[in-house]
């Protein structure tokens, strides 16, 4: 079978990874200063679930809660790169990301490398992430 793609439809999955990549960016940011309002209004969908290293899974607002401490003051670094990111379908996306990051604890800087995979599904125009799957590997980055 062949498969024929537009270019319509090319343009719109290059406008979709860069709505995708510009969300990441939201999130990132959001998480630095602590902002639940962009999370909610721009980032999760109603049913948006978590699941932390430790196999723990929160929901929408269990998740805003410990979002939502601040935490700026303490870190010392905290970014994505080696950003890939996935078409399942023309309305679903996988983001996976390796995200480095330094946080001031008593004092000492504790660095560590998590990898984030971000589930995004569009509806009605609008992409909302459905699932978050966080692993950490603190021995990766020194």
């Amino acid at each position: 079978m062949l498969a024929v793609t537009s270019f319509a439809q090319k343009a719109n999955q290059e406008d979709d990874l860069n709505r995708l990549m510009y969300l990441n960016s939201l999130y990132l940011q959001s998480y630095i200063h602590s902002d639940t309002a962009t999370f909610n209004k721009l980032l999760w969908a109603e049913e948006f679930t978590q699941t932390n290293p430790d196999g723990s899974v929160f929901t929408r607002k269990e998740n805003a809660i410990r979002f939502g401490k601040p935490r700026y003051d303490k870190i010392a670094h905290f970014y994505g790169d080696n950003i890939k990111i996935t078409f399942l379908k023309d309305d679903v996306a996988v983001i996976y990301v390796r995200n480095p990051s330094g946080f001031l604890i008593d004092g000492k800087l504790e660095k560590s490398v998590s990898w984030y995979k971000d589930t995004y599904q569009k509806r009605s125009g609008e992409w909302k992430c459905i699932s978050a799957v966080i692993k950490n590997n603190p021995f990766w980055y020194a």
